[in-house]
């Protein structure tokens, strides 16, 4: 039987040498109206998960025969297209981008698959600030890249309206990677040039709107914007429970979904960590509460010390209220730097005061690295620890109980920390993630 694969090269059509695309490699010529001019057959190898053909394209298409690997025959059609969106698409466009092309290959495929097709994702940032949102950005990006797709990010503070209108005109999903400007931006642009939304809220609605004392008028229009997105991804259980919350229960026919961050793909150090070295890792701001972790420090016996790393509107107050244990070498500031494996090494625990979290980056990284993560009983963090390490939730959220759980900690077996610190991660698997991604993205386009 003849299957048919149709190879559309638009927007720009030098140097590709090599498109990969539902499985065929074909080698072509750069130009294919060259190819098609010049009565250039393309050959390919490979396998085609198609068996239809699809009829888009102009009427002097070139076609090569192929052969798939059980030897069957399929005819490649080679040509320009008509039609920038066809219903079906495959984009190739990472190959060429890899390696340095400035191309964009669409191979179109006619029949239906069980797997997720390779689609252009916008992925719409606020701004280019590292912290938790933009790691959870960025591991999104590399799964869906390693999914087949082709995750583009845009800041939008950095980005000029031009630039926007295209990326959004050549997207198939566009993902609002937090609750407020990308939001915003990504309903509007959505309903202008007809793509479809996923809104991605890291944080509980209601108190980071508490927090922040959001005047009435920005919390009816955030309402009334929440209510027209058709699918939201949360963090956590707790932030979707805190948007029902604010917004009154979910709008006909929203879609509401969590997924949990991922932890990074770490190897975790061996616990040879120094005794008694304590560590936190993010921005310096009153929502974060470092002042308590000084405070801490100071009911904690003097062999204690703590490391913070980090940038932020708080950085000045704490080197005042930290100064006298500076001195004596207890209290080590350091500037935010991007996170790896070995900033968590030193420590023996990481140490967090949050007001409130969605799905704690700082946490899943500790526990990625090896070290526990001790943290007040928040509603995010008994989501995340409760179940497995319900030892390492404060009583309260005074430093006292703080003190009191980092003791506790610290003196635990290290095998049983890892065991537990393993079973925490096993929901949190970069694996499920990617997965959940897909599937949400996948619907969404539909």
């Amino acid at each position: 039987m003849s299957e048919h694969v149709e190879l559309l090269h638009v927007v720009k059509t030098q140097a590709a040498r090599r498109v990969y695309s539902g499985g065929v490699d074909v080698d072509t010529m750069a130009d294919p109206c060259a190819a098609a001019e010049k009565r250039v057959q393309p050959t390919a190898v490979g396998g085609a998960a198609c068996n239809q053909r699809c009829m888009v394209g102009k009427a002097h298409m070139q076609h090569a025969l192929l052969r798939g690997p059980a030897g069957q025959q399929i005819t490649a059609w080679l040509g320009m297209s008509d039609n920038p969106r066809p219903e079906r698409q495959i984009v190739a466009e990472s190959l060429a981008q890899q390696i340095g092309f400035n191309v964009w290959h669409r191979a179109i495929i006619g029949a239906p698959s069980t797997r997720m097709h390779t689609r252009y994702i916008l992925l719409l940032q606020e701004d280019t600030a590292v912290g938790g949102i933009h790691t959870a950005t960025q591991t999104l990006a590399n799964a869906l890249r390693c999914a087949g797709q082709i995750p583009v990010a845009l800041a939008l503070r950095n980005t000029r309206i031009g630039a926007l209108l295209r990326a959004v005109w050549r997207a198939d999903i566009i993902v609002a990677t937090n609750g407020f400007l990308p939001s915003y931006a990504a309903w509007l642009l959505g309903m202008l040039l007809r793509r479809p939304v996923v809104a991605w809220l890291h944080g509980p609605t209601q108190e980071v709107l508490e927090h922040a004392h959001a005047s009435a008028a920005k919390r009816a229009w955030l309402r009334w914007l929440y209510r027209r997105l058709r699918w939201v991804v949360f963090v956590s259980a707790h932030t979707r429970d805190s948007f029902l919350e604010f917004t009154g229960g979910a709008a006909a026919g929203q879609r509401l979904e969590v997924i949990p961050n991922a932890h990074p793909d770490w190897q975790p150090a061996p616990m040879g960590a120094s005794p008694q070295y304590l560590g936190f890792v993010g921005r310096l701001a009153p929502e974060k509460q470092p002042e308590l972790l000084v405070q801490m420090l100071r009911l904690l016996p003097t062999t204690y010390r703590l490391c913070m790393v980090g940038d932020g509107p708080s950085q000045p107050a704490l080197c005042a209220a930290g100064a006298d244990l500076q001195q004596v070498g207890r209290l080590e500031l350091r500037p935010f730097h991007l996170v790896q494996a070995t900033v968590y090494a030193p420590w023996q625990v990481t140490v967090l005061a949050s007001l409130y979290e969605g799905c704690s980056m700082a946490a899943l990284e500790s526990l990625a690295a090896g070290r526990p993560c001790v943290g007040l009983p928040i509603p995010a963090l008994r989501e995340m620890l409760g179940p497995d390490m319900p030892y390492a939730l404060a009583h309260d959220c005074s430093a006292a109980a703080l003190a009191r759980a980092v003791q506790t900690v610290c003196a635990m077996p290290p095998e049983q920390l890892a065991h537990d610190m393993a079973q925490v991660l096993r929901r949190y698997s970069p694996e499920r993630f990617s997965h959940n991604w897909q599937r949400v993205l996948q619907e969404a386009a539909c």
